[in-house]
């Protein structure tokens, strides 16, 4: 190894995995100081970016990782298991997981938890101070929604908190929104208003050139309009993005990420599943139908659900199964096979995940893959 340029063996440590990086951090001060410099931080994420991606499966209390290649599923304990009795995943980005926490099985339902970012890899985990909620009047909390980004200009990770509530008026209840911010740099929540409109998803799948988007319904005089919801992480305001043309009505969309473009997935119950890609991002013009995926019926008027996750290199669809199966789709044959996963938990919810060597620490600086 001394006889190695060291550039040579910065680019074979930049391809490791990060467990391996943290071993090696013992090895000499010169090594440790790579591995924490933030420019080896974002060339580490950059090499994982290349390979198909990892998964992380939740199923309330514990945690699952797939990583690429790999036909065992590795169960994550979080490391702070003895002090909670639920745990969900609201949020994905640069091997950084955004947890909505219930200390006490009972505080779940009164939908404001406690958060917490977590880098599995790392072994990292950070609790956010409690945001301030209060309303006078207040009669009871309907959902709170979670939004997990990142702000490259910046160099800040947020978090976005949206609490939909309802205020006793003089003769009827009133429908509210608080929206607060939490930046990881500044370490501090910050008030933005009220959202105009209604999110249906409650975490944030779909996180995209610094946005973060949901699903969402919108009054427009005596009609309710679906759209897709953009938060803009470095500028803090949302957008909105209108669905194609057509698009709506019946059936069931989600919003996701699918080989690099904003994807909308419309299903049509019992029938099939279509998925849409807005080719260049941000202009509504460009929704494309790429995909038409057919569900399997299993009897008494029910259909087997199937939600695409990603769109490999091979050009295959990863596809969730019913919460309970890993499958890939070939789009020419129309055929799909078992992605042969073993130790997958019986029921799950799916992120995306990638290892990385991103700090939670307080001062630390690092860079995001683009």
């Amino acid at each position: 190894m001394q006889s190695l340029p060291f550039e040579i063996i910065k680019d074979i440590l930049s391809r490791l995995p990060v467990k391996s990086l943290m071993r090696f951090r013992c090895v000499s001060k010169d090594w440790r100081y790579l591995i924490h410099d933030p420019f080896f931080i974002s060339q580490h994420l950059n090499r994982s970016s290349e390979k198909n991606p990892g998964l992380c499966l939740a199923d309330g209390r514990f945690f699952t990782i797939i990583l690429d290649g790999s036909s065992t599923a590795t169960r994550v304990d979080i490391p702070f298991q003895g002090l909670v009795d639920r745990v969900e995943i609201l949020g994905s980005c640069n091997g950084l997981l955004c947890l909505f926490v219930a200390e006490r099985l009972s505080d779940w339902y009164r939908h404001i938890n406690p958060i917490y970012l977590w880098n599995p890899a790392r072994r990292e985990y950070r609790k956010l101070p409690d945001a301030p909620f209060s309303s006078p009047r207040i009669w009871g909390i309907s959902t709170t929604v979670l939004g997990f980004g990142y702000d490259s200009i910046n160099n800040e990770y947020k978090v976005v908190r949206i609490i939909y509530f309802c205020e006793r008026g003089m003769d009827r209840l009133i429908p509210k929104s608080d929206v607060r911010v939490y930046s990881l740099a500044s370490v501090k929540w910050k008030k933005l208003g009220n959202a105009p409109f209604e999110i249906r998803d409650t975490s944030s799948k779909a996180v995209l050139n610094g946005f973060i988007h949901w699903m969402a319904t919108r009054k427009i005089k005596s009609q309710m309009l679906e759209l897709i919801v953009s938060f803009d992480v470095r500028n803090e305001v949302f957008r909105e993005i209108h669905l194609p043309n057509g698009v709506g009505g019946e059936c069931s969309n989600f919003v996701a990420v699918l080989g690099g473009c904003l994807s909308l997935i419309e299903c049509i119950h019992g029938s099939y599943v279509e998925i849409w890609v807005m080719k260049d991002y941000g202009v509504n013009g460009s929704w494309t139908k790429q995909f038409t995926i057919e569900l399997c019926s299993y009897g008494y008027g029910g259909s087997i659900k199937k939600l695409p996750i990603e769109i490999l290199k091979s050009g295959e669809i990863l596809i969730e199964k019913n919460s309970q199966k890993l499958v890939l789709y070939n789009p020419e044959s129309k055929g799909e096979r078992d992605l042969g996963i073993h130790g997958l938990p019986d029921q799950f919810s799916l992120f995306i995940f990638m290892e990385s060597l991103v700090p939670l620490s307080v001062g630390s600086t690092y860079e995001e893959h683009q």
